[in-house]
């Protein structure tokens, strides 16, 4: 028989949780919550209708996502924080080598996605948007200065003759006729997530919210 908990009842004890900022679903249908999603502190014991202490708290068993770890990259570089959404990566975004890693949540129309590094952010966002009619052609005229976010060939990311010589070095292929510009920092990821979201007609902030 399916277990329940009365939604006021559980409201209160997540709030009365210290620290904790997510709550999270894991692949065995956990329900747990802390500081750190991929970290969980606390998971909910249904028998008990109570918050109990992770079984997996300290070693990481329970973590929220499912990266690349030290050896060969992962397919599926990332699970859903909450909504049990899954998204399948290519190789070239499941590595750790972006500029920057650590934990990067991004929320696309209700659902949460947890990345490993800028990279992971911005090109998921990507892959989960390109069934959309004509949006990555769109999103191919959009352009700084001097570069591009996509295109077809790696070199065609970037103005500059310099960096068109090493364009491979900073080009993620994403395995669907388009190749992406990884030579980006933080500030940029926000800003051309920030396109993205113009570009897809969503609200930003909204449709697509970031938690890094």
């Amino acid at each position: 028989m399916p277990a329940f908990v009365e939604i006021g009842k559980f409201k209160q004890q997540l709030a009365q949780l210290d620290g904790a900022k997510f709550i999270a679903v894991a692949g065995n249908g956990k329900i747990l919550s802390g500081s750190n999603p991929l970290e969980p502190e606390w998971e909910y014991d249904l028998a008990q209708e109570r918050f109990v202490p992770a079984s997996g708290a300290g070693n990481g068993d329970d973590r929220m996502a499912t990266g690349a770890g030290d050896g060969e990259p992962s397919a599926v570089a990332s699970r859903a924080v909450i909504g049990f959404a899954e998204l399948a990566l290519p190789a070239s975004l499941a590595g750790r080598n972006s500029r920057a890693t650590g934990r990067f949540p991004v929320t696309i129309r209700g659902q949460t996605y947890l990345y490993q590094n800028l990279k992971q952010a911005l090109g998921a966002t990507l892959l989960l948007l390109s069934e959309e009619s004509g949006f990555l052609e769109r999103l191919s005229k959009e352009q700084t200065r001097s570069r591009r976010l996509i295109a077809h060939r790696p070199e065609d990311l970037f103005d500059s003759p310099a960096m068109r010589k090493k364009a491979l070095r900073y080009a993620a292929n994403l395995e669907n006729g388009w190749w992406m510009n990884t030579n980006n920092s933080e500030s940029q990821v926000r800003m051309w997530l920030n396109i993205i979201a113009r570009t897809a007609n969503l609200s930003w902030n909204r449709e697509i919210r970031l938690g890094f």
